[in-house]
């Protein structure tokens, strides 16, 4: 949208391209995130990481390592972004362990210290800050048929597991990360099998050893309302 107004645009690239992240660092720089679908018509199709940037006037595909689709990103900088590939539909292909990558100014690459994720993690959220590291949220699986929510850090130097007590479980996940401009951490996280057909939302924070928890009269996620079942009240978690 400019002026009020919005046009539209072509990306670059081949084949059916799914947009799941976009990055505004001003005007003239802008970035698109998501997957492509590779040998759709075939009995196991794939998807391959996308990315796209614009500079004011047209869009560049940009290459990105990687397999499945490059589905969250966090911006320190506009020459320092990082991202966690790996996420696949449901049908297409088989799942494949997430990668987090770094833009360094010029090329998007894996990083050489990738996360001890077990087979089947999957990996949705993603939140980067110059002077706490890296932070990664998703599931891991918690049996045959289950998953548990998960979060794991970054300080500089190594991977650590940092996820809080009483996460999601059964079909747990973190669906979203963010800093709460204290040097903390703000994450979100469901419970996909509640059997009253609404996921069980809970949010806490992160910032030094000590949880909380809190309760609200409702929390939005991923643009719904979402509440415990038999409750109005969402489930909530505080680390301070």
């Amino acid at each position: 949208m400019a002026g009020g107004r919005w046009t539209a645009g072509r990306l670059p690239g081949t084949g059916r391209v799914l947009i799941e992240a976009v990055t505004v660092f001003g005007r003239s720089d802008v970035w698109v995130f998501g997957g492509r679908l590779i040998d759709a018509a075939s009995e196991h199709p794939r998807t391959a990481p996308y990315a796209a940037r614009f500079n004011g006037r047209t869009w560049k595909a940009v290459p990105v390592p990687g397999r499945g689709d490059l589905n969250a990103v966090s911006a320190v900088s506009a020459g320092d972004i990082v991202a966690v590939t790996g996420l696949v539909a449901v049908g297409l292909g088989e799942a494949v362990r997430p990668q987090v990558l770094d833009w360094d100014g010029r090329s998007w690459r894996a990083l050489d210290a990738q996360p001890p994720l077990p087979v089947r993690s999957q990996m949705y959220a993603i939140f980067a800050s110059p002077r706490e590291g890296v932070w990664i949220g998703g599931s891991v699986p918690d049996g045959p048929k289950r998953t548990r929510a998960a979060i794991w850090h970054w300080d500089g130097a190594a991977w650590s597991r940092a996820t809080p007590p009483g996460a999601p479980s059964g079909q747990g996940l973190i669906v979203s990360l963010a800093g709460d401009g204290r040097r903390g951490l703000w994450a979100i996280g469901e419970d996909l099998s509640s059997g009253a057909g609404t996921p069980v939302c809970r949010d806490w924070r992160q910032h030094g050893a000590q949880h909380t928890i809190y309760g609200g009269s409702g929390m939005i996620v991923n643009g719904q309302q979402r509440s415990g079942p038999g409750s109005r009240q969402p489930l909530a978690w505080a680390r301070s």
